[in-house]
Parts: C-alpha cells; sequence; structure tokens
C-alpha cells in the first residue's frame, strides 16, 4: 500500500508569495496576526485589500488552502495553474480557524500553482458594513510517497 504524504506549510513560509495588484510586491499590505486569545492558535497572514492574492508553488498532486471564516466577510477566488476552479464565501455566523477553503486531490504529479485572490465585499452581520477578508493560515500540498 503507497500513502500520500501530506507536507504542511505554514503562513509565514517564505515559500507562499502575498502580493498587492499595483506594484506587486511582496507584502505591501498582509499582515500577520500572532496567536491569541480572541483569534487563532496559529499565525496568520490576512489582507482586507481587494485584488491582493497569494501565490504557492509546489510538486505534487493534491492541495488545500487553510484559512480562517467568520463574520468579516470576503469572497475569494481561487485558481489552480492559471485556471480559476471555485469562488469561496469565508462568511459565518463566528470566527472559525483551521477551515479547508478549498482542497483538490487527483491532480497530476507536476509543478503546481495555486492562486488565491481577494475579489469581493459582503455585509457583516455584527457592523451592517461591507467588508472583506482573505486569512491564510496554512497550505498542505500531497506527494505520493517515493516521490
Amino acid at each position: 500500500v503507497v500513502a500520500d504524504i501530506v507536507n504542511v506549510v505554514d503562513a509565514q513560509d517564505p515559500s507562499i508569495l502575498y502580493f498587492t495588484p499595483n506594484d506587486r510586491d511582496k507584502h505591501p499590505t498582509w499582515t500577520l496576526v500572532k496567536p491569541s486569545k480572541n483569534s487563532c492558535d496559529t499565525p496568520q497572514m490576512l489582507t482586507t485589500r481587494l485584488q491582493d492574492w497569494m501565490s504557492f508553488t509546489f510538486i505534487g498532486t493534491g492541495v488545500a488552502v487553510v484559512g480562517t471564516v467568520g463574520v468579516r466577510q470576503g469572497i475569494i477566488n481561487i485558481e489552480i495553474d492559471g485556471k480559476s476552479v471555485a469562488t469561496v464565501d469565508r462568511g459565518r455566523k463566528k470566527l472559525e480557524c483551521d477551515y479547508v477553503l478549498f482542497e483538490v486531490e487527483n491532480l497530476t504529479y507536476d509543478v503546481h500553482t495555486v492562486i488565491a485572490t481577494l475579489v469581493g465585499r459582503k455585509k457583516n452581520p455584527n457592523t451592517g458594513k461591507q467588508d472583506g477578508l482573505l486569512s491564510i493560515q496554512e497550505l498542505r500540498y500531497t506527494v505520493p510517497d517515493g516521490n
């Protein structure tokens, strides 16, 4: 029996690149949120700026984007290898950490790139105002055992 190996890459790892649309500089509007009792028990990178995006390139057969959902809203577009594959609404009634925002399996064993972009806002039920947030806690990519 051959088992897949799941590699976990935390949000602060330099292999995850964070961008803003104006000049594509790394980390201009992304913020590191450290663990706290009012947040999650793992660090996260987050942005509230529309069109900010993160990119991660890996060699494997699957990937999961893990972040938070909650009352702070946000519509996120997910791309794999340049193709839009999902739109995620991260709005929920309360904060949930370690939430799998997107996952894909059974990709061809090859080099792949996943991109998550904050593309929209919705009404926050607590404030009544429009808001949007993209939060990344970690990425998990899968490699077949023996590779």
